[in-house]
Parts: C-alpha cells; structure tokens; sequence
C-alpha cells in the first residue's frame, strides 16, 4: 500500500504497555506503508511515560506540561502531523494496529474523509461496555447520524480532514464531533478491540458522559468555551539522561 501515516497515540500511566505498541505499529507499518510516523503524546504523566519512547525509529515525543484530557491530547498530537494520512489510536493496547490497513482499504473504496473502528467484542467489564453505549448513542444523536453510533476514537483519516477538523476544534472536544462539524464524511468498520493487558482505564465514565454533555452544548452554543491550548514540548534524548 503506497501510503504514508502518522500514527497519534496519548500515554498516561501506560509506560509499561508503550514498547509493545510501538513495536505492532512498526510491524504493521514496514509490511503496509511506504513511510510513517508515530506522535506519542505523553498527557501530563507523573511516571513521565512517553519517556520509554525517546530513541525509537520514526517517534516524536511530545510532553504536555500536565493532565489535560484524552481528546485534547489527541488534538494536539495531530496538530504535529506530516503525512497524507493519519491514525489516532489508544496507548493502552486495546487498539489493534494491524486493523489500520482495512480501515484505510475501506476509506478508499467508500470515498469517505474519516473511517473508525466501530467497536466490537468483550474488551471491558459490562458497566464500561453499557456506558460506552450510552455515550455513542448520545454523540450519535448530537451529529444527526453523521458520527456512526458504533465509531470509537481509533480512526483513520485524510491528512486534509484532519487540518479541517482542527480548524473548528477547542480544548477538551470530541475529534469525531469536530470532524463533522467541519464538513468531513465519517463511516465506521466493525473492529474487535483487544482487552487492556493491565490497569484500567485513564478516561473514567464520568468523562466519557462529560465529553458527551459538551458535545451537545458545543453544537448549539458554539463560542462558549475559551480556547487556550496546553504548550506541548518535543521530547528529546538528551532530556533524559
């Protein structure tokens, strides 16, 4: 597949899980791509997590100076982006790389600007399953439809969807919400999503109804929120001796 992806990925307390990802993602990415990039974010980690990253092959590090939040991390990290494609996935493991080249297949063949992992599978217990549920179906219904109700963040988009995308998009948003709102065609492909292999999730139920509530004011008030972003420094080697 003659394509060039940056993969986006946000760490927070998964420092032990990080070199196995970056290593299914090199995998998949050397038998796939013609070139990539891996951006992990470390969100305001006190174990500094996206440190163990530093060194690897074609990863940039970027340390945000605190927590600020899954989706704003995510943000940030494609706003460092230089490929034709990119791909947002989660640290923690859950996410497969090896889907990416299907969900890249299927952007191709139905023309759409962002494809996502509609999820599938028993990958967490029954209430984060059913409250996972709940917030699809809430975002599902603040766009119209136009986020598909079983998409989750693992997503792969056009280079130019996602510069759109960051154009309308504030601290704390929904990248998905935010996709549709500037214009971009979303579909989704059923994807089993592995169980975490340790810990629990940094992104609470809590949050995820949270991110859903401000979806909706978003779309009916849309200047209600200020839009100072965290400053975002580029890890480098000698940093961490």
């Amino acid at each position: 597949m003659s394509r060039s992806v940056s993969f986006v990925t946000t760490v927070y307390r998964t420092r032990d899980l990080l070199p196995r990802l970056l290593e299914e993602i090199r995998d998949v990415a050397t038998a796939s791509f013609s070139d990539y990039e891996v951006i992990v974010v470390d969100d305001g980690c006190p174990e500094r997590s996206g440190d163990v990253a530093v060194g690897y092959q074609r990863t940039r590090v970027l340390r945000l100076p605190s927590n600020s939040g899954q989706r704003t991390a995510t943000l940030v990290g494609l706003g460092r982006t230089r490929f034709e494609l990119v791909c947002v996935l989660d640290g923690d493991l859950q996410d497969d790389p090896r889907h990416v080249p299907g969900l890249i297949a299927e952007l191709e063949r139905t023309g759409a600007d962002v494809v996502c992992a509609g999820r599938s599978g028993f990958y967490d217990s029954l209430w984060r399953r059913w409250s996972g549920r709940i917030f699809r179906l809430v975002r599902w219904a603040v766009t119209r439809g136009r986020v598909p109700r079983d998409a989750g963040l693992f997503h792969v988009a056009t280079a130019d969807a996602a510069t759109r995308m960051l154009q309308v998009a504030l601290p704390g948003d929904d990248p998905l919400i935010c996709y549709v709102a500037s214009g971009s065609a979303l579909r989704s492909l059923p994807v089993p999503r592995r169980r975490r292999p340790s810990g629990g999730s940094a992104y609470s139920t809590w949050d995820r109804l949270r991110v859903a509530v401000q979806g909706l004011v978003r779309s009916r008030f849309p200047a209600q929120r200020p839009s100072s972003w965290p400053e975002a420094s580029e890890v480098t080697a000698g940093e961490n001796r």
